[in-house]
C-alpha cells in the first residue's frame, strides 16, 4: 500500500510539473477552416483545425493539447457543439446543423482548455450565416433588403502559394460537364513538410467574409502573445478531461474511495479516478471517446448513489453577432438550395468517408486469450462454463460471495491467485462478480483472457476479462443503483466528404459541395492524385487550399472553373 502511494504522489508531482511547463511555454490559438461561408438549414459544417503554439519565433503547430472544443452559438445560447481530437497540432470533424435554426448570423468559436487559461482569452471566432427556408423563425436584426451589394461573389485572395503548390488540372481545362471526372494533380513543391485542406465547393451567392489562415496568422502576429495564466483548467494533453461529482447516501470506506468511468461496446475504455472527500468530485482522464457513446459510472464501496457531470464546454460569454442582411433576390435560390439538401438527406446513403486512424489505448497492446463460445458445447451456468473448458479462470467463494480467480505464474508454479481482477461485460466494469455468476452464458458470445498485471488510475489489477455479447448491448445485466448509465457525447470522428455513393444509379445528386479533405499531408516533393466527380448542379466552383508549412508559413490557393 506504502507503495501505491508514493507511486500516486510522484504521478501527482510529475503532472504538477508538466501543467507549469505548459501554461509558462504554450501560447495556443486556433483556426478552423470551413468548407464553405454560409450554409441553409439542415446541412453539415466540415471543419479542418490547425492549432498553433504562437510562444515560437514563427508559429508552430501545437503538441500540447488533444482535445478542441467548438460552439456554434447565438449570443446567450449553445446551439450545437462539438470536441475534436487534435494530434500534433490538426483535428477535423462537421457539425450538423438542426433544421429548426432560426435564420441570422451565428458565431463559430474554438478553443483548447489550456487557451482558457490565459487571463487574456482570445478565441478562435468567426460568423456563420444560416438560411432556414423551412422557418419564418430569425434572429433578431436579420431583415429582407434591396441591396445588389450584398449579392455579389466572394473576394478573390492573391497568391504566391505556386511557390509552395503545383495545383494541376487534367489537359489545363477550366470547364467541365455535369456528372463528369475531374483528375486532380497536388504536388508539394517547397523545401518543407506541408499541412493543409481542400475544399471543392459551388460559389454560392450570397458571399460573405473570406477569412484565411494567412489573414488570421498575420493577425494573430499583430498582437503581443505573452500574458499571465491562471490554474483554473488543467492543460488535456492525452485526452478529455471527465470531470463530475457523486452524490451518496453513505461515505465510500478509505480503500474503495473511487468512481468508475466505463464506455458501452467492444474492446476496452474503463477509467478510475479517486473522490475528494469533501466535494464528492471527481476526474477521469481518458485517451478520448470518439463518437456518441453510452457510459456507465460506477461507486462500487456503496450500495446507492447518483452522479453529475460537468459540462464540457466553457460557453464564454459573447457579444452579439452583426445583424443579417438578406438582398430580395436571393430567396429563391436559397430555396432551391435547401430543397436539394432535403433530397440529399433522402437519397444519399454513403456521404462520410471515415479513413483516418483512430488512436488506440496502449493499455491492451498485446493478444489476448479468447474463447470462442460457440466453439464449445453450450453450458447453463457461468460456472459450469469455466469448469469445463476455460481453464485460465474460476470462480471461488470469498467471504461467502463468488469471486473470479485467474491462474498466475509463481516461482513455485501456476496456481490460481489473483482475485482483483478488472472484469468488463460489453465495456461495463463489473465489481460484484456475482453479477457476473449469475450472468446467462448463452448471451456471451467471446472471453478474452488478458492474463497480467494492469494499472488503471492508481489502482492495481491481477488481469482483465472482457466479456462480450453478440450485439455489444449488454442484454439482460442489470445494473445496480450504486451505477448510472449516461448519453455522452464524445470526439467527433475524423472525416472526410467524397462523392456519394448511391444504392441506385438513377437518383439525383445535388451536391454543391463536391469534395471535401481536412488534412492533407505532403512531404518535401511528395505528389498526390485527386479524383473529384461533378454532380447535376451546374455553376462556377472553386478548389481553395489553405494550410501551412512546417516552418509557419500559410498557404492560400484558389482555383475557379466551370460546370455545364
Amino acid at each position: 500500500m506504502k507503495v501505491k502511494k508514493q507511486f500516486l504522489w510522484i504521478s501527482l508531482f510529475l503532472l504538477g510539473l508538466q501543467f507549469s511547463h505548459a501554461q509558462q511555454h504554450s501560447v495556443e490559438r486556433i483556426y478552423l477552416a470551413t468548407d464553405r461561408e454560409f450554409y441553409v438549414a439542415g446541412e453539415s459544417i466540415w471543419l479542418s483545425l490547425f492549432c498553433f503554439d504562437m510562444n515560437c519565433a514563427a508559429p508552430q503547430l501545437s503538441n500540447l493539447s488533444s482535445v478542441a472544443y467548438i460552439e456554434l452559438r447565438n449570443e446567450a445560447s449553445l446551439m450545437e457543439g462539438a470536441k475534436i481530437a487534435i494530434l500534433n497540432g490538426r483535428g477535423s470533424g462537421k457539425i450538423e446543423i438542426p433544421l429548426s435554426l432560426p435564420t441570422g448570423n451565428y458565431r463559430l468559436i474554438a478553443y483548447t482548455k489550456q487557451m482558457l487559461n490565459q487571463n487574456r482569452v482570445v478565441l478562435f471566432d468567426k460568423i456563420i450565416p444560416v438560411f432556414n427556408t423551412l422557418s419564418t423563425g430569425r434572429l433578431p436584426g436579420t431583415q429582407f433588403v434591396h441591396d445588389d451589394s450584398l449579392f455579389v461573389k466572394n473576394k478573390n485572395h492573391a497568391s504566391d502559394s505556386s511557390e509552395y503548390i503545383d495545383l494541376q488540372f487534367l489537359n489545363s481545362q477550366t470547364t467541365f460537364q455535369k456528372n463528369s471526372i475531374i483528375p486532380l494533380s497536388l504536388k508539394n513543391r517547397s523545401n518543407e513538410a506541408i499541412t493543409m485542406t481542400i475544399s471543392i465547393a459551388r460559389m454560392d451567392n450570397p458571399a460573405h467574409n473570406d477569412y484565411t489562415l494567412n489573414d488570421f496568422l498575420a493577425n494573430c502576429a499583430s498582437i503581443p502573445e505573452h500574458g499571465t495564466f491562471s490554474q483554473k483548467y488543467i492543460p488535456e494533453y492525452e485526452g478529455e478531461i471527465i470531470q463530475g461529482r457523486v452524490i451518496a447516501k453513505e461515505a465510500p470506506d478509505s480503500e474503495n474511495n473511487f468512481v468508475s468511468l466505463s464506455v458501452v461496446g467492444s474492446g476496452f475504455d474503463v477509467y478510475l479516478s479517486p473522490i475528494d472527500v469533501h466535494t464528492g468530485e471527481f476526474a477521469f482522464f481518458t485517451h478520448s471517446i470518439y463518437g456518441d457513446r453510452e457510459i456507465v459510472l460506477a461507486l462500487p464501496s456503496v450500495e446507492e448513489s447518483s452522479f453529475e457531470i460537468f459540462d464540457s464546454f466553457a460557453k464564454p460569454p459573447l457579444a452579439p453577432a452583426p445583424p443579417l442582411f438578406i438582398d430580395n433576390k436571393s430567396e429563391s435560390f436559397l430555396t432551391q438550395r435547401s430543397v436539394e439538401m432535403q433530397i440529399n438527406h433522402r437519397f444519399a446513403t454513403d456521404m462520410l468517408n471515415v479513413d483516418f486512424k483512430i488512436p488506440n489505448d496502449p493499455i491492451l497492446s498485446y493478444e489476448p486469450i479468447v474463447y470462442q463460445l460457440d466453439n464449445y458445447t453450450r453450458f447453463p451456468s457461468m460456472e459450469d462454463v469455466m469448469i469445463e473448458f476455460v481453464t485460465e479462470l474460476r470462480f471461488r467463494k470469498i467471504n461467502n460471495r463468488p469471486r473470479l480467480q485467474i491462474l498466475q505464474k509463481t516461482p513455485t508454479g501456476w496456481i490460481f491467485g489473483g482475485n482483483n481482477l478488472m472484469v468488463t461485460i460489453d465495456g461495463i466494469a463489473i465489481f460484484d462478480h456475482e453479477q457476473l455468476f449469475l450472468y446467462n452464458p448463452h448471451k456471451v458470445k467471446t472471453i478474452s483472457i488478458y492474463n497480467r498485471i494492469f494499472q488503471i488510475g492508481d489502482k492495481i489489477f491481477d488481469g482483465i476479462v472482457q466479456f462480450e455479447s453478440y450485439k455489444g448491448d449488454y442484454p439482460d445485466l442489470s445494473l445496480k443503483k450504486n451505477n448510472l448509465i449516461f448519453d455522452f457525447k464524445g470526439m467527433k470522428y475524423p472525416c472526410k466528404f467524397v462523392e456519394i455513393q448511391h444504392e441506385v444509379s438513377h437518383l439525383p445528386d445535388l451536391r454543391r459541395l463536391l469534395y471535401w479533405d481536412p488534412q492533407v499531408d505532403l512531404t518535401q516533393g511528395e505528389q498526390v492524385s485527386i479524383s473529384v466527380k461533378t454532380s447535376l448542379v451546374s455553376g462556377d466552383y472553386a478548389v481553395v487550399l489553405e494550410g501551412v508549412t512546417k516552418s509557419g508559413k500559410a498557404i492560400y490557393h484558389k482555383f475557379e472553373f466551370m460546370v455545364e
